[in-house]
């Protein structure tokens, strides 16, 4: 069960759609990440041809990788610093 709580503070921020909180600052990364398309990474991701995905996503580009996707995401966010 989920609590509601109300959190506001310099570090944490909820709102009822989102939860943001501070992180140390960065460079930009020059490292070149290669993108596919998003049918290519979900099949990618699945190990099957799909035949339909939403619309919404038709020319939208992501990163294919076997990790999670939140790990991935922390991984490309921080490994080349």
């Amino acid at each position: 069960m989920y609590s509601q709580v109300d959190i506001q503070n310099d570090t944490l921020r909820k709102t009822p759609n989102s939860i943001s909180f501070m992180v140390s600052d960065v460079e930009v990364t020059t490292l070149d990440i290669a993108e596919t398309t998003y049918k290519r990474a979900i099949e990618k991701k699945i190990n099957r041809i799909i035949e339909g995905y939403p619309i919404e996503q038709e020319g939208k580009n992501l990163i294919a990788t076997d990790l999670h996707p939140f790990l991935a995401a922390l991984h490309f966010a921080y490994a080349e610093h």
